[in-house]
């Protein structure tokens, strides 16, 4: 195999090809690592879920494909707005995994903030009038904290933000 093939085959099974971000196994083996290594070591990291409000009214209204320029446009801005050592992956559908490596939640809560106010200003579809916006669960990973307990938090989380009104940033501590 040449090397060529090779790295297409790696990013193939690494990416979300709607995307370009990293997919949902791919995030979910960094969390894991990272999580591991937590247990091992006093490195803090954040993760955060992302949902975009009200995508189905977009799918509904415009059609899946003027769906998937959402998805595209808000992936690529939230992806620019991350530092270079941030993970980016499409968790499913509209949702999106964050992982923040080396930061603790006071350092990175106000950086999600702002890009969560921010994000109509760069996101527009052509023929949707309505403020594209996402809800933002974040929590700081806990020492002894499972993948799967941190799934949870991050999870409850952002259903926090949803249920409060949409279109804010809703961590657990």
């Amino acid at each position: 195999m040449y090397a060529s093939q090779y790295f297409l085959l790696v990013n193939l099974a690494e990416k979300d090809e709607l995307t370009q971000l990293f997919n949902r196994r791919f995030g979910l083996d960094a969390l894991n690592y990272y999580v591991s290594r937590k247990a091992k070591n006093t490195a803090p990291f954040c993760i955060s879920l992302v949902d975009v409000d009200h995508f189905k009214r977009v799918n509904d209204q415009l059609g899946h494909h003027k769906g998937d320029e959402v998805l595209i446009k808000i992936s690529d801005y939230l992806s620019k707005s991350m530092r270079e050592t941030d993970i980016s992956s499409r968790w499913g559908g509209e949702e999106f995994l964050f992982i923040f490596p080396n930061v603790e939640l006071s350092q990175i809560q106000q950086r999600i903030e702002t890009i969560c106010a921010d994000m109509p200003k760069h996101i527009a579809i052509e023929g949707w009038d309505k403020t594209i916006t996402c809800s933002f669960g974040l929590i700081q990973v806990d020492k002894n904290e499972t993948a799967e307990s941190a799934l949870k938090r991050v999870d409850d989380s952002l259903y926090q933000a949803k249920k409060n009104g949409r279109y804010q940033v809703v961590s657990d501590h």
